[in-house]
């Protein structure tokens, strides 16, 4: 039907996975995956339907296959050795009826189980499952969840927490705006927690290309708080100076009067250091009193002055991650821990890095998230601890952002937004760093010595 719907909805499915698990945006909780019995069913039908040898590599002996013709020809076909791996890629998934509802889009880079993905949200609210997280991001490298999402506050079926059913904290907590890695304004989340209102909008203005080297996303929200205005472009570069895939983040915010702003990023690992370093606090108290805030403990915190640079490091499945970020205006970090205001113990102990900047009506947010090293504790060594990115900063012109990347070797990477689709624009900018023309939305420059002047990567079209 319809040109194969069914099948390319299950494979659309599949493509909404890292490492066997579903990306947790919305109700999902983290435990599903291509082992719920659903898609068990489904790869069986849709194998038999297509012949896809790529659908066999996703059962193993713990698939629950029934007893059809499908799962027969599926299992005699794996026990013959004719799977192929799955082709993971990168997918723009327009949301909506017609595809018209903004999009969750998927960037991957690498290959095998230990690829690195990058899943920005930029959807329409998504009905009664849905979160008030417009512009929110995650990030998996390495096998693992890094940059991360609380999903649902929910333990399915166990019934000492509410019946299995959601619990109170899916509203109080895991809905709220600032339990995602996006921007808050006034400590309020997006609609005002009104689902309704969320229903009738979604962003616009999405950009969406993969070139060699170099792959982005972005999107403007201009609906979820009155007067203001989001946008939010994320890179997932390839860089040869660095070892790892690199991600770059711009977040901007425009408003017609002063607002604070919050922009969270949640973390999985621990802590390694952090610059400037963070002061302990001396006693724990809540962030806030509401919007989720209240679940929030502060742990520590540094003030920033305008342009400062933060670097937080942290451990994860043996590798090292090192966010660098600078506001354009005045900030201070906060480090947090989900906890408080928690009687029942039911939220579970995460940790993340909420950097508060204003009141302002113009807020800038360049950051770059980098994997580096490895950390092996059973054969006690430790590689590469140190992240490799030195500096970050942002120059801005006519509408126009320039971010330069530089490395503690003297590698130089640019990267020139221009915000326009047309990839037949021409642009320009000068600054301080140096004086840049490229067309379309963006172009990545490589300034690293000894590299050949085509050392660059250009924009496409848009999605």
């Amino acid at each position: 039907y319809r040109d194969g719907v069914l099948a390319k909805a299950i494979r659309a499915t599949i493509q909404l996975t890292y490492g066997g698990r579903f990306f947790p945006v919305n109700d999902a909780i983290p435990e599903k995956g291509l082992n719920t019995m659903e898609l068990d069913h489904a790869i069986a039908i849709a194998y038999g339907e297509t012949g896809d040898a790529a659908l066999l590599s996703l059962v193993d002996e713990r698939s629950h296959l029934i007893l059809t013709a499908d799962a027969l020809r599926l299992a005699s076909a794996k026990e013959a050795g004719e799977e192929r791996p799955f082709p993971f890629a990168s997918r723009h998934f327009r949301d909506g009826p017609n595809g018209d509802r903004g999009a969750l889009t998927v960037l991957r880079a690498g290959g095998g189980p230990r690829h690195s993905a990058l899943v920005f949200k930029a959807t329409s609210h998504g009905m009664g499952h849905g979160h008030f997280d417009r512009l929110h991001w995650l990030f998996y490298d390495n096998g693992a969840e890094v940059v991360a999402d609380y999903g649902a506050a929910r333990f399915l079926n166990v019934v000492q927490k509410e019946g299995g059913r959601y619990l109170p904290e899916n509203t109080s907590w895991a809905k709220q705006t600032v339990a995602h890695n996006t921007l808050v304004a006034d400590g309020e989340s997006q609609f005002q927690g009104d689902r309704r209102k969320a229903d009738r909008s979604w962003p616009a203005e999405h950009f969406f290309d993969v070139s060699d080297g170099a792959q982005i996303v972005a999107a403007t929200e201009t609906t979820a708080y009155p007067g203001v205005e989001l946008r939010r472009a994320m890179l997932l570069i390839e860089w040869p100076a660095l070892r790892f895939p690199l991600v770059l983040d711009v977040a901007t915010a425009s408003a017609d009067e002063e607002r604070r702003f919050d922009l969270p990023l949640y973390f999985k690992g621990h802590v390694i250091e952090a610059t400037p370093r963070l002061q302990a606090a001396p006693s724990r108290r809540p962030i806030g009193d509401g919007g989720g805030y209240q679940h929030l403990w502060r742990l520590g915190e540094t003030a920033l002055a305008e342009g400062e640079q933060l670097a937080l490091t942290w451990l994860r499945g043996g590798r090292f991650y090192t966010l660098a970020m600078r506001a354009n205006v005045d900030s201070r970090a906060i480090l947090a821990q989900l906890g408080a205001n928690d009687p029942n113990f039911n939220l579970r102990s995460e940790r993340g890095l909420l950097l508060r900047a204003g009141p302002t009506r113009r807020l800038t947010l360049v950051s770059v998230v980098e994997a580096h090293g490895e950390y092996d504790g059973a054969r006690e060594f430790t590689v590469e601890s140190e992240p490799r990115v030195a500096e970050v900063r942002r120059f801005s012109a006519d509408g126009k952002d320039l971010v330069a990347i530089a490395t503690a070797s003297g590698d130089r990477l640019a990267v020139a937004l221009s915000y326009d689709a047309d990839a037949n624009a021409s642009h320009a900018i000068e600054t301080s760093a140096g004086n840049y023309q490229w067309r379309g939305y963006y172009r990545v420059f490589n300034e690293s010595p000894g590299t050949a002047a085509n050392g660059e990567t250009e924009g496409g079209e848009p999605s």
